[in-house]
């Protein structure tokens, strides 16, 4: 009961998220597309701020790519922003993993709160870090299966936790990609109950844009990452 009274207290019973993480329905109909996917967040629920201040316990997300339209993306988060922190448009699993090191020690980022996107591209960064006498960074590929029976994988679980560090007062560091990306994800809940991510293959089908800087983002979410939680003071 803690989890559904949390739900009901930080979201209201008429919310979606209450119908979807509680009552296991589907969203509300105006907000569904014709193949039932329902943007995963509100435009007026993003909050974009100038780039002040340090980082807290930070988390950094890597989402390699190689050499086609998408983009390298690393970026770095706290309990309170996020921030593009590099872009690189060609790459290679050696760029990547020198790159990673690079902003790692400026950051202050210890491997064990680094995740890497180990799917595809990002399939040998991993190796590359360890060859440079890096730590073990968390590599995962997220359309393994959760842990937790709501989500049909880790990238569902991990997308729906970012969701919810948005709702509690999360902010992004101005960078001209953030607001089309954010906006572009879809979800949806499956016949099983289970949360799905529309896949990036589908949203090329679609035309929307390479979520490359939210993919990085949402990594930060795995579950097996954890942040000291501070008093929101916004």
């Amino acid at each position: 009961w803690g989890f559904v009274n949390e739900i009901k207290s930080r979201y209201g019973e008429d919310s979606d998220d209450y119908a979807v993480e509680v009552l296991g329905k589907f969203p509300r109909a105006d907000a569904v597309d014709s193949r039932g996917y329902v943007p995963l967040f509100i435009e007026g629920e993003l909050k974009f701020v100038p780039d002040q201040g340090n980082f807290i316990e930070p988390v950094m997300g890597v989402d390699p790519a190689g050499e086609g339209v998408n983009k390298s993306t690393w970026v770095v988060r706290d309990q309170f922003k996020a921030k593009i922190v590099a872009e690189e448009d060609v790459s290679n699993p050696k760029s990547v993993a020198q790159k990673t090191i690079s902003l790692a020690h400026y950051y202050s980022i210890p491997s064990r709160r680094i995740v890497v996107d180990a799917f595809g591209a990002g399939m040998n960064v991993s190796q590359e870090l360890a060859l440079a006498g890096f730590g073990r960074v968390n590599a995962i590929n997220v359309g393994d299966k959760s842990s937790d029976e709501r989500y049909l994988n880790l990238r569902a679980e991990c997308y729906w936790k970012f969701r919810e560090w948005v709702k509690t007062g999360g902010e992004f560091v101005r960078h001209s990609v953030w607001k089309e990306q954010l906006l572009s994800i879809r979800y949806r809940p499956e016949l099983s109950g289970k949360l799905k991510m529309m896949d990036k293959a589908t949203m090329r089908r679609e035309g929307y844009v390479s979520p490359d800087a939210v993919d990085a983002m949402a990594l930060t979410f795995f579950p097996k990452i954890k942040i000291m939680l501070l008093p929101m003071m916004r």
